[in-house]
């Protein structure tokens, strides 16, 4: 297992956890609902559209496709790929659209355009508290750890470790976490910095993101990547 602090998150900044999760309309299934993604795959017990993220949002549902088809969570990792896009197929007359950004996702869902749908968190809980009738199931969710880190051969880093400082402050957490419901590791540099800050301080320009996954069952982290 992947921890902070360990591999090569040792030599990462924590920006921030968020989760992908099965997102369902509580009007459509006001009895029941899809409680993992074996049911989400069920097309005949859940009709409805669906939405999936594809390629270009940084995590195609291949983990899901592979629990969906009965893969245990601890046998993920190496992602068998053809069984994976053999499962998206089975689905793939159920899904209308396959998200690209944290907006269409949650545009497709605020207008009712699918009923069903694997979302981040933080975007499905921002239109939630607006009133949308959705709600998450967190069984077999994705946690997601977003981080910071300089390329080794940097000339000047001093501007990216101001940056990495500002956004490791306790008013920079806070205001990132009023704006968007994703989780903070509060004990290290946590949280990112708005584009307009980034454009008055100058600092950030060497840095690179990363992202990495673990896929979570009842609350408990059973795989890495």
């Amino acid at each position: 297992m992947l921890r902070v602090g360990e591999g090569i998150l040792s030599h990462a900044f924590v920006d921030l956890v968020l989760a992908t999760v099965s997102v369902y309309n509580k009007e459509t299934y006001a009895a029941k609902h899809p409680q993992n993604w074996a049911e989400f795959w069920g097309t005949k017990a859940f009709p409805g559209p669906r939405a999936l993220p594809n390629m270009v949002s940084g995590q195609p549902a291949l983990e899901f496709a592979l629990l969906a088809d009965g893969v245990a969570p601890g046998k993920l990792y190496p992602v068998d790929l053809p069984r994976a896009f053999k499962a998206l197929t089975r689905i793939r007359a159920s899904v209308p659209k396959f998200w690209d950004t944290g907006a269409l996702s949650a545009q497709l869902l605020s207008d009712k355009e699918v009923m069903l749908g694997a979302r981040w968190s933080g975007r499905v809980q921002t239109i939630i508290d607006t009133g949308a009738p959705l709600a998450i199931e967190w069984n077999q969710n994705t946690i997601q750890i977003e981080a910071y880190g300089m390329p080794k051969n940097t000339r000047d880093m001093k501007p990216d470790q101001l940056f990495v400082d500002f956004t490791s402050q306790a008013s920079a957490q806070a205001g990132y976490s009023k704006d968007l419901a994703t989780g903070l590791l509060i004990s290290t540099p946590t949280t990112c910095c708005r584009r307009s800050c980034w454009r008055s301080c100058r600092a950030g320009r060497n840095i690179v993101r990363w992202v990495f996954t673990r896929i979570s069952t009842g609350g408990k982290i059973t795989a890495t990547k």
